[in-house]
């Protein structure tokens, strides 16, 4: 099976309904549930939050964020194709980006340049 990494902006509310498709209910032995990655369909999923655009220098030096991106960040690494609800928001932001999965920069870069 061929992993694909993709990048995407979402809408939050979007971004919530979406990951359902991505999770499963698991049990654990003392009768806990709860929700983890579907490991058939995704390998890793780096929920990542909304990205700082701008800083700004605040009292002391400090930096702080002015401004926000208005999509909610997440990178996924598939076992396979992506599904298709996801494909509408793809993105390609330069260079890297703002995280990396390890060891899949290159992978990422030559994909992107055939994408953009």
């Amino acid at each position: 099976m061929n992993m694909i990494y993709r990048k995407y902006s979402f809408p939050i509310a979007q971004w919530e309904a979406l990951k359902l498709a991505l999770e499963v209910e698991t049990t654990s032995l003392d009768a806990t549930t709860h929700r983890a990655w579907n490991t058939e369909i995704v390998a890793a999923v780096a929920d990542i939050g909304f990205i700082c655009d701008e800083l700004a220098a605040k009292e002391h030096g400090n930096m702080t964020c002015v401004a926000y991106s208005p999509g909610y960040a997440v990178d996924i690494l598939w076992q396979g194709e992506p599904m298709a609800a996801f494909h509408d928001y793809v993105v390609w932001p330069a260079g890297l980006g703002v995280h990396i999965f390890s060891g899949w920069e290159g992978i990422y870069q030559a994909d992107r340049a055939l994408h953009i």
